[in-house]
């Protein structure tokens, strides 16, 4: 089916206006709200909202973390997270996790409180217990963030009680999936000085819509020793993953191709991330926690890519063909101080942070372009890839930064006020050849804040106004061989919520600024200029709601995004694959005492092909329903879902007429957790 005729459940807002300038929308967007804005163990509490996933809930066929947040309604898709092979959202109209440029990346996901190593990697909800989606990107504590928001993860530990869980999923897309999770105590009584969990996870033969398909095997181990009323924990990881790069559809001659995988067999990879962590917890009189951590990562990719590169006409497709090999390390560490204060009338949570960053990258991709073409109706990839010139492409690259930060929220009676400050110093270093020595590109430093006042106005109503900011790294110098500054983005929000028994309503109001984009300097081909700015403005509407027995959750944002200032004379003034709105609505229903049904919808406005929109991928809605218990006095649980029922072609994600990705088809999926 074309996608053109993709059903959409969007209705009309109620502007005429905005209605005439704007492709239909949701009426509201999923999510799961949180009574208190609560934000794991590395802040304090903040002003605003935070999207939680509690993913020791989720079912086993939990295979994206993204999929999750999008399907909450909190974010929509970029081209970064199509295939599930590198972490990256759409929030507020700005990636979350960018992996588009060849660039060494920042942590910009972070994981136990600290940067997280995200490139060309994705975890696997297995090892995770909890993420959050901190919108407003409080960059206080966290150092170089996306503009609109941070992504927090939280591994797996010990509890602190034994237990042994096994899950299994199966699907019809080929789905095998088996996840171990077990803990054990040594010693000390009832709850054990030494604590162990293991995570286990394996999965095979899950195919995507181009036909290839998703193998993973992930090994979590932690293990907690009690040291006096503290702690040490180490972390042990290892993921192998062999999801070949799939090259999607096209857009060519005024329509998107579907029916084409452009997926040859020879395509292949083979990427491994381990990761080795060290925590320490300890008090400090009977008001401080003091804690530290020591991480180091290591992640290798061996890949063939075999596809398309972009439309040569309307029924021709430029082959491309590249072999990767890749090398990133990380390497970080840092101390925190967290307590709470009382003076007079006025409680204080406050936190202070000293951390430091390494990242490196090592990069050999080879690459021919145009050396082949594909036909559109039949294509044919090249029976001797050897006889293909491939041109070098390299990439070396290493990264650092240091930050210091505080942070205070003070409450007085109705009032809550949050008061951050950070200062990051960094310094990046690269070359494109192995025959030339690794010289300094950035070296700058930045102090971000943030500033949040809260008030309850009633028993059940309360009110916030904040302003954040963050910074990404530049690269390069100005004419006077000064280096760039980062860019800056600063985000102002005004909210409010309502709750009340099983009610509870909140709506956002965003700006979000983006400046010190980098462009060529017109009057030195070896120098950059800083002239370019992104804009967002809108809201976000999100509620939870019992009418009856049925459970609505819904949540909604929409957005204007545009280019403000430009960087080019020729550029257009559209953010490429940005919509105007996104959401889902869920809706669940008891049919038992431990049974319910639900129905989910998750949809997109159009989203522009390129800046200047010259073409766009319509917009999309995709249901899903499916049936689950609730646990059993065995730990027993088990569950079944239809995803994209009605089977819709749809583009989900595009960042132009050579990366247009499509959505999964209808599958079917069953499974089931035990407690051994």
């Amino acid at each position: 089916m074309r996608a053109e005729h993709t059903l959409v459940f969007f209705t009309c807002l109620s502007s005429a206006a905005w209605a005439q300038t704007s492709p239909p929308m949701l009426p509201a967007v999923l999510i799961q709200p949180t009574p208190a804005p609560q934000v794991s163990d590395l802040l304090p509490s903040g002003i605003g909202r935070v999207t939680t996933i509690e993913l020791d809930r989720a079912p086993a066929t939990a295979l994206h973390i993204d999929q999750l947040l999008i399907d909450q309604g909190a974010a929509t898709h970029d081209a970064s997270n199509s295939l599930g092979i590198a972490s990256g959202l759409s929030v507020r109209g700005f990636a979350a996790t960018s992996q588009g440029s060849s660039s060494l990346q920042v942590g910009r996901n972070f994981l136990n409180g600290h940067a997280d190593l995200v490139w060309r990697f994705a975890r696997d909800p297995a090892t995770l217990t909890r993420v959050e989606l901190v919108s407003g990107s409080d960059a206080t504590l966290l150092g170089a963030g996306s503009p609109a928001a941070s992504v927090l993860y939280t591994s797996k530990a010990p509890e602190g009680a034994e237990f042994r869980k096994l899950g299994l999923a199966l699907g019809s897309n080929g789905l095998k999936r088996l996840v171990g999770d077990a803990e054990w105590h040594w010693g000390g009584g009832d709850t054990g000085a030494l604590q162990t969990r293991a995570v286990l996870a394996l999965q095979r033969d899950a195919r995507s819509v181009e036909g290839v398909q998703d193998e993973r095997s992930v090994v979590l181990l932690s293990t907690k020793l009690a040291v006096g009323q503290g702690s040490v924990r180490l972390d042990l990881e290892q993921h192998h993953n062999t999801t070949p790069f799939a090259f999607g559809t096209a857009y060519a001659g005024a329509k998107f191709w579907y029916d084409q995988p452009y997926v040859d067999p020879r395509a292949s990879a083979n990427r491994q991330y381990r990761r080795q962590a060290l925590y320490a917890d300890h008090p400090v009189g009977d008001a401080v926690q003091a804690s530290a951590y020591w991480q180091r990562g290591h992640s290798t990719r061996s890949e063939t890519l075999l596809g398309f590169y972009d439309p040569k006409n309307a029924t021709q497709l430029r082959g491309y063909y590249r072999t990767i090999e890749e090398d990133n390390h990380q390497s970080d560490f840092g101390l925190k101080l967290k307590g709470q204060l009382r003076t007079g009338e006025l409680a204080h949570d406050w936190a202070a942070v000293w951390q430091h960053l390494g990242l490196g990258r090592s990069f050999a991709g080879p690459q021919n372009i145009g050396g082949f073409t594909l036909d559109l109706d039949h294509p044919v990839f090249p029976t001797n890839l050897a006889a293909l010139v491939l041109a070098p492409r390299f990439a070396f690259e290493r990264y650092r930064e240091r930050g210091v930060a505080l942070a205070d929220v003070m409450r007085l009676g109705q009032w809550e006020a949050r008061l951050g400050l950070r200062r990051s110093s960094y310094q990046l270093a690269s070359s494109t050849s192995p025959t030339v020595a690794i010289a300094p590109v950035a070296d700058a430093a930045h102090t971000s804040s943030s500033l949040g006042v809260g008030k309850k106005i009633t028993p059940t109503q309360r009110l916030w106004l904040s302003r954040s900011d963050s910074f990404l790294p530049n690269r390069g110098r100005f004419t006077g061989g000064a280096f760039l500054p980062p860019s800056v983005s600063s985000q102002w929000e005004l909210g409010w919520q309502y709750q009340r028994d099983k009610q509870n309503f909140s709506l956002a109001l965003f700006d979000l600024h983006q400046s010190n984009l980098p462009a060529k300097d017109p009057t030195d081909p070896d120098a950059l200029v800083l002239i370019g700015s992104n804009r967002s403005k809108g809201w976000e509407a999100k509620a939870d709601v019992a009418t009856g027995p049925v459970r609505w959750q819904a949540a909604l944002t929409r957005l204007h995004a545009r280019v403000q200032d430009r960087t080019s004379p020729t550029q257009g003034g559209f953010l490429t694959g940005t919509p105007d709105g996104y959401g889902s609505l869920r809706a669940s229903l008891p049919v038992a005492t431990s049974l319910h049904t639900w129905a989910r919808l998750q949809a997109a406005t159009s989203r522009p092909g390129d800046d200047k929109a010259s073409f766009r991928a319509p917009g999309y809605g995709v249901l899903s329903a499916g049936l689950e218990s609730t646990p059993s006095q065995q730990g027993l649980r088990w569950g079944a879902s239809v995803h994209n029922l009605a089977d819709r072609r749809y583009v989900r994600a595009l960042t132009g007429a050579d990366n247009v990705w499509q959505g999964p088809r209808r599958s079917v999926q069953v499974w089931v957790e035990s407690a051994l």
